[in-house]
This record gives structure tokens, sequence and C-alpha cells, in this order.
């Protein structure tokens, strides 16, 4: 999540978001993401400055790591 926050990968035009479902949607199974409270807060801010839920933003950030970890980073 820090890396991603430096990184920034969302302001390219080519970042694809991966957008959370409503609460309760069957085919996709709920999740949480357990973080120090300072790293909520700079990620709380983030989402709210570029206008996306957390979950869409968490969700995210955890597809964009896993996509660097296909490409060996």
């Amino acid at each position: 999540m820090t890396r991603f926050l430096a990184d920034q990968p969302y302001t390219s035009e080519e970042f694809e978001w991966y957008i959370a479902p409503p609460a309760g949607t069957p085919e996709w199974p709920a999740f949480n993401v357990i973080l120090p409270e300072t790293l909520q807060r700079r990620i709380r801010q983030e989402a709210l400055r570029i206008d996306v839920s957390m979950a869409t933003f968490l969700r995210s950030a955890l597809m964009w790591f896993l996509s660097l970890a296909d490409a060996g980073e």
C-alpha cells in the first residue's frame, strides 16, 4: 500500500480501477485489509481526494501489486 501511494499508478490514464461491487454481492466475496492506523489515514485521504471508495482503492492497489509480482518486480 505504501508503494501504491508513493508510485501513484492511478494518475496514469492507462490505470484500470477495479470497482468494488456493492456490499453483499454474492459473486464478490468481502475481504478485510488490516493496515496500521497512519497508513489507513493516508489511504482514506487519497481515496477522498481522487473520489473513489476505500474498497475500490484497496482492491485496485492489491490488483496492481499482484500485477507487479507477476512481472517479477
